[in-house]
């Protein structure tokens, strides 16, 4: 590279929420470099959503030799610490303190290694033990650690056989010399072997090792090489890489060499680490050379609005926050524009239309966190809202009744202009006049897009256009309101006026007069028909009622005709009901509640003398008078001998009762005969002959006329009359 100062630019989508992004999860560390965040132009000017990587940063043998980058951990240990000596194994050497049983030492690297770049480590472990068969008796590890755990987290790691990496989770590996692999023979004596293993549970799973061997008392070089394959896709969405370890260790100068494939996360720590069972001996770890790449952390600048505190969205598009992945102890600065010339700031997007820049929080040093907590490697730029102006306008719709030559007569007056104002991309809401009997049948935006019911499915007009211009926009902010008149039935139904003592006939239900617009005026041809169907429905249906009185929509009454009360009414269609009535009062009737059906003489036997013989009614005969004490007025009940009792089933004249039949003592013929008469009626029933008492009706039979076996048969006619 030319440049040390270079980005490399990589634009992805990124969702995340302000102020909690939280999507790489990293344990703390010491910090070992302050280094400004540089980008390829100077300065940089971020983009919304853009994702920026800086160029990557390498560590170097002087780095893994620093003492001070390293933060030891022990368990059960017995001075541990960097060798002071100066023997050559004592430079750049850690001691482990493990001389006694049961004991783990960590010396984990601080920075967190990017492991989508080769790592190069090498050094020399050295473990002693005195006595016979003491190469034997080393016990238990001592290698080097790859994990994703920080220092405090490696307390927890289990020893003896455990290699010092059980319980520290799958993302843990050991590298090194296994002095207690393989039992040969004593409860103490092993043989070694150079192994890469991984934790399992309590445990360590050996992935690869090599044959064993007895170990020499004496240092053990090593080397680590680890080589990422090139990331797949699915390895870049699940955040790990895949690549090949080895391992190589050298003992009584013969070399023993392991390697496996890992798929590991993409940043780890790495570091050196020594454990014993019943087993033990000091051991040491000498640093020689080493060469990795710090991993990198990810900074969001965030996009503010500072009125809401929300994310910033202009014209409701949502500014995502940009990425920085910087290495842990960059120091990151964002700066406004035409603010800064210096390379390691970052120029803030020019404010969107409609807001101002109003604030910069201040330059973060790159740092990691814990676990599950929260990213606060955050920068907020926060921008102002510009106050903007709206207001309402309201038109007629062409076809609207009374205006625009179209007949009829406006029902309401237009609404009076609405003005409102509000912050840019703050909600959007104004109140809305509609008169009664007009609809919103249109609404132009401020895009100038016009909006009806049917431009979204489930809105209407007004909601569709509140929904697609919800906010302030900078500028024009004007709704125009088309206002159409509203299709209306105009109703015609009958009432009656009835105490109770009356049963109504059946209601005929409403009849529409007609269908017209608000305003348009009431045809006469409709109002005509109606009250033809209304006229002739009275007639044949509602018998013994009279018209009361018509009631227009607004309570008032006429008693002329329905023509005359829509005309009381302005003869429009109303901006409201548009329900006229007739109501309907009693006038009552006179009719008979109960009328003979037969009436039977008898059979009698033949006699020498002349026979009278009363007649049996079937049922009583009762006139029903409901015609209420404003209608009633004097009645008569007649009867005449329509038909005269004769002989049936005879082929020649037979005998005739004529003028035999009496009614009391009155003889009955074909005239009318007045048998009741109600001068001074009341409302209620009248019994004139009851069936269950003797009846006023007489057949006299002379002897002449008496016949044996014979059968007669005759008609009556009761005539039930009124008079003024």
């Amino acid at each position: 590279m030319l440049k040390t100062r270079i980005l490399f630019k990589k634009t992805i989508n990124l969702s995340a929420t302000l102020g909690l992004l939280a999507l790489t999860v990293l344990p703390p560390l010491n910090i070992m470099l302050t280094t400004p965040v540089t980008a390829e132009t100077t300065p940089a000017t971020l983009k919304p959503g853009e994702t920026i990587n800086t160029n990557p940063k390498t560590l170097y043998t002087a780095d893994f030799q620093n003492k001070s980058n390293y933060t030891p951990v022990g368990k059960n240990t017995v001075k541990a610490g960097w060798a002071t000596g100066t023997a050559w194994i004592d430079q750049n050497a850690y001691k482990f303190g493990t001389n006694q049983e049961n004991t783990g030492s960590w010396l984990p690297f601080n920075s967190l290694i990017d492991m989508q770049h080769p790592i190069s480590l090498d050094g020399v472990t050295y473990a002693y033990k005195t006595g016979n068969d003491a190469g034997k008796m080393l016990g238990n590890a001592n290698g080097i650690i790859l994990t994703n755990l920080p220092a405090d987290k490696l307390f927890n790691g289990q020893i003896g056989d455990s290699l010092g990496i059980g319980s520290l989770g799958p993302d843990t590996y050991f590298l090194g010399n296994d002095y207690s692999f393989k039992a040969t023979s004593g409860s103490k004596l092993f043989d070694s072997a150079t192994v890469i293993a991984q934790a399992d549970g309590a445990k360590a799973k050996i992935l690869s090792n090599t044959s064993t061997y007895t170990t020499k008392i004496e240092p053990n070089m090593f080397d680590m090489m680890w080589q990422p394959n090139v990331l797949t896709e699915n390895e870049t969405e699940n955040g790990t890489v895949t690549g090949t370890m080895t391992y190589r260790t050298k003992n009584s100068g013969i070399y023993y060499k392991t390697s496996t494939s890992l798929t590991v996360p993409k940043n780890m720590f790495i570091g050196f680490v020594a454990a014993t069972g019943d087993n033990y001996a000091p051991m040491k770890v000498k640093i020689k050379q080493g060469q990795a790449v710090k991993a990198k952390i990810p900074a969001y600048v965030n996009y503010v609005n500072s009125v809401t505190g929300q994310q910033l969205a202009p014209n409701n598009q949502k500014w995502e926050p940009s990425t920085v992945n910087a290495t842990i102890g960059d120091t990151l600065s964002v700066v406004a524009p035409n603010n800064s010339t210096n390379p390691s700031d970052f120029i803030a997007p020019v404010a969107p239309e409609g807001y101002t820049l109003d604030s910069i929080s201040n330059p973060i040093t790159i740092q990691n966190f814990a676990e599950g907590s929260r990213n606060p490697n955050i920068i907020t730029v926060s921008y102002k809202p510009k106050p903007q102006a709206g207001n309402v306008k309201y038109a007629w719709a062409s076809d609207v009744p009374g205006q625009n030559n179209v007949p009829g007569k406006l029902q309401a007056a237009l609404p009076s202009e609405y003005n409102f104002s509000g912050d840019t991309d703050s909600s959007l809401d104004f109140p809305v006049t509609v008169p009664d009997g007009y609809v919103i049948s249109k609404v132009k935006g401020p895009n100038a897009t016009d909006y009806t019911d049917q431009t979204i499915p489930g809105l209407t007009a007004l909601q569709a256009a509140l929904k697609e211009n919800p906010t302030f926009v900078a500028g024009f902010n004007g709704f125009l309101i088309t206002l159409s008149a509203k299709t209306q039935d105009v109703n015609f139904s009958v009432s009656f006026d009835n105490d109770g003592s009356q049963t109504p006939p059946d209601n005929p239900g409403t009849r529409m007069i007609t269908q017209a617009l608000t305003g348009a005026v009431i045809d006469d041809t409709a109002i005509n028909a109606t009250q033809d169907w209304f006229d002739n429905w009275v007639k044949t249906q509602a018998k013994g009622w009279r018209l009361e009185s018509y009631v227009d929509p607004k309570g008032e009454r006429s008693i002329d005709n329905l023509k005359a009360s829509i005309t009381g009414a302005g003869g429009y269609v109303l901006p409201g009901s548009n329900d006229y009535k007739a109501i309907l009062a009693y006038n009552g009737a006179l009719t008979f509640e109960e009328v003979p059906s037969q009436i039977d003489f008898g059979t009698h036997p033949v006699s020498t003398k002349l026979q009278t013989y009363t007649a049996k009614l079937d049922q009583s005969l009762k006139i029903a008078d409901t015609r209420g004490k404003n209608s009633l007025s004097k009645w008569e009940l007649t009867v005449r001998e329509s038909s005269p009792i004769q002989e049936v089933n005879t082929k020649q004249n037979g005998i005739s009762f004529a003028n035999c039949l009496s009614y009391g003592n009155t003889i009955l013929n074909n005239e009318d005969t007045l048998i009741y008469t109600a001068d001074n009626p009341s409302d209620g029933e009248t019994t004139v002959i009851d069936s269950s008492k003797t009846s006023p009706l007489i057949l006299s039979v002379p002897t002449d006329k008496q016949k044996v076996d014979a059968k007669f048969s005759g008609t009556v006619t009761w005539t039930l009359s009124s008079a003024p």
